[in-house]
C-alpha cells in the first residue's frame, strides 16, 4: 500500500508521542491475528520490526520499557544480539546474518501509518 492509500484506519500514532531515538510497541491485525511490533524513531524518521528476536521467536526486543538504544543498534536483552536500527540486520549475537521481520509504516503528516499490506489495522500498545 502506498503512502496516500494509507487510511485513518491504519493510524498508529503522532510521531511526536513516540521517543526519538527510542521505541514504541504497537499492535498489528489481520483478521483475529495480531503481531506485536515495535517502533524505533529517529527524528521524523520510523521504522516497525516485529517485537520478535529472530533467534528466539518467544523473546520481544522491547519488553514494555522500550527497547534498549545503543547507538545506532537495537539490542536484544536475552543474548545481547544487536540489529541494525535502519534495516533490522543483525550484526553480533546468535541471530548473525539475520534480520528482524520488517513491518512497513509510514510517516504522513506528522503521523505513523501502518502500510504492510500482510495487516488491515494497527494501533499503539504503549
Amino acid at each position: 500500500m502506498t503512502e496516500e492509500g494509507a487510511t485513518d484506519g491504519h493510524r498508529i500514532a503522532p510521531v511526536e508521542d513516540l521517543p526519538d531515538g527510542g521505541t514504541a510497541r504497537f499492535e498489528a491485525t489481520a483478521g483475529r491475528r495480531q503481531i506485536e511490533g515495535i517502533l524505533k524513531r529517529d527524528g521524523t524518521a520510523v521504522v516497525g520490526y516485529r517485537n520478535s528476536c529472530p533467534h528466539e521467536p518467544e523473546v520481544k526486543l522491547d519488553r514494555g520499557l522500550g527497547a534498549l538504544v545503543d547507538g545506532d543498534q537495537l539490542v536484544c536483552h536475552k543474548h545481547g544480539a544487536r540489529f541494525d536500527c535502519a534495516d533490522g540486520y543483525c550484526t553480533r549475537g546468535p541471530p548473525r546474518g539475520r534480520s528482524l521481520d520488517t513491518i512497513e509504516v509510514t510517516v504522513r503528516d506528522g503521523t505513523v501509518f501502518l502500510t504492510d499490506e500482510r495487516f488491515d489495522g494497527g494501533r499503539r500498545i504503549d
